[in-house]
């Protein structure tokens, strides 16, 4: 499955010859590296070890090290990526002056089909109605059957929440993933066979996002699908199938996102309970839920990493804080700012510092600063509300940092941030004519221009962002 899966994504794949993990599969690797002229060579997996990492740059590649937990040491890869919530930098101390750390979720690597998903934001029933199962790609102690069972036990209490079709839309309420390489697979369907037409099974799916978009809830394992569900806004029962998913689990459960069962108590009891607990989650409690998980994950992380490895910055965004005033006031007294300005004159700090305090506690207001991968601000942006689902934006990138093609990746960013945090649907641009530069940047960031009107007097140009109203593939799976 997972050959099928690198082949749909126009991956070459070549098995190697030798057994892994040793001076054979380094020296194989190596030559085939060198035979493809590839760039890079990206490593992840428990088995490799310091070793490895050390043979393949003296091959002369470079080298991309995925890692958990920090079982590599001592490191000598250009690049260390942990992209785990819980990702301590401590864990990487023994490592070479030129290795440089890419942690935390801002890096997360979600798969390609959830990209056209960034900004999207979720709406909830008044109670929960719908549930997603996904026990990972093998689940190979059968978690997946307990939770059934666990859910047959309900169904014989309260026939009418389980046993039955949602009424409303004639589909299944609960819908079982079942990963390409799990071995129960048969079991499992029988199972939901005798369970009845609410619970509806499918195998190796290729389209989780419109599932996760489908589902109300989710009860998961605690890998890395928790990425996929995090950017989706799904709160998630989590559910650590091994020892090396209980930190995650208890990492995303501090931040707000979902709760866990913990890890020596998964028995058909215990289920039972949380499931019951679960289901009657609030709905404002969800929504919390959502915006934490797709403030934790942006769908923007494989990007970041790649930019990364091909020598660019990489950003990301946090919400505007009472100490980057300063900061803020130096970018709009730049004098490239102040003639793209619709007020150019220099602004007085007084005057600035009493606008930024009102700014930072008005809920119509948002302001986020973009960070680069070495934890430099590079730029700003600022959305205003309108009181309309409309809002205009602001944007403005540090005078060191441009040139760089920040802008249109600064605007992807902050449009699918807003989303995710307000119900607006519109976002306005007013861009004075001669500002080149900024037209590329909003063009490229998917703005269509309106046409020009006038700001403050000066003539300008309008351009306008529309949020999806509905699901990016305009419909959810039964």
């Amino acid at each position: 499955a997972l050959v099928e899966r690198l082949k749909a994504e126009n991956c070459d794949v070549t098995r190697l010859k030798c057994p892994p993990f040793g001076a054979d599969d380094v020296a194989e690797t190596i030559q085939r590296a060198r035979a493809l002229d590839a760039e890079w060579v990206v490593v992840d997996g428990y088995g490799f070890d310091a070793n490895y990492q050390r043979a393949l740059r003296d091959g002369g590649v470079r080298v991309l090290w995925i890692d958990d937990y920090g079982h590599g040491a001592p490191y000598c890869a250009d690049l260390i990526l942990n992209q785990n919530l819980d990702a301590d930098p401590a864990s990487y101390q023994d490592r070479s002056d030129d290795s440089r750390l890419l942690i935390g979720s801002t890096y997360a690597m979600l798969r390609r089909e959830f990209t056209a998903w960034r900004g999207w934001r979720r709406e909830f029933p008044e109670r929960p109605r719908r549930w997603l199962i996904a026990l990972g790609g093998s689940d190979p102690n059968n978690i997946t059957a307990r939770i059934l069972e666990a859910i047959r036990q309900l169904g014989q209490r309260e026939p009418e929440r389980f046993d039955r079709r949602d009424q409303r839309r004639d589909e299944p309420r609960i819908q079982v993933i079942v990963g390409g390489a799990n071995p129960h697979r048969q079991y499992l369907e029988k199972i939901c066979e005798f369970l009845g037409p609410a619970i509806h099974l499918v195998h190796d799916v290729s389209d989780m996002p419109d599932r996760m978009a489908w589902a109300d809830q989710a009860i998961t394992a605690a890998g890395s699908i928790c990425w996929e569900l995090a950017f989706m806004g799904l709160p998630s029962l989590l559910v650590p199938i091994a020892d090396n998913q209980n930190p995650l689990a208890q990492a995303l459960v501090h931040r707000g996102f979902g709760v866990t069962i913990p890890p020596n108590q998964i028995n058909r009891a215990e289920v039972e309970t949380q499931l019951i607990s679960w289901r009657e989650t609030p709905r404002t409690s969800l929504e919390q839920m959502a915006r934490t998980g797709q403030t934790l994950v942006d769908g923007f992380g494989a990007e970041r990493v790649v930019a990364t490895m091909k020598g660019r910055r990489s950003i990301h965004l946090r919400d505007a804080q009472a100490e980057d005033g300063r900061l803020l006031f130096d970018w709009a007294n730049d004098p490239d700012v102040r003639a793209m300005a619709f007020h150019p004159k220099p602004i007085a700090w007084d005057e600035h510092r009493q606008w930024f305090a009102k700014r930072l506690t008005d809920a119509t207001c948002h302001i986020f600063v973009a960070m680069d991968d070495q934890g430099i601000p590079v730029g700003q942006t600022r959305f205003e509300a309108e009181g309309d689902g409309s809002a205009v934006i602001g944007v403005s990138v540090a005078p060191e940092a441009r040139g760089q093609g920040l802008g249109a990746r600064l605007l992807r960013q902050s449009l699918a941030r807003i989303r995710c945090q307000c119900n607006i649907t519109r976002i306005d641009a007013y861009i004075k004519l001669e500002n080149a530069p900024s037209v590329r940047a909003f063009e490229k960031a998917g703005f269509a221009r309106m046409g020009e009107t006038r700001q403050e007097g000066y003539p300008c140009h309008h351009y306008t962002y529309h949020f999806l109203k509905e699901t990016p593939s305009n419909h959810a799976h039964p």
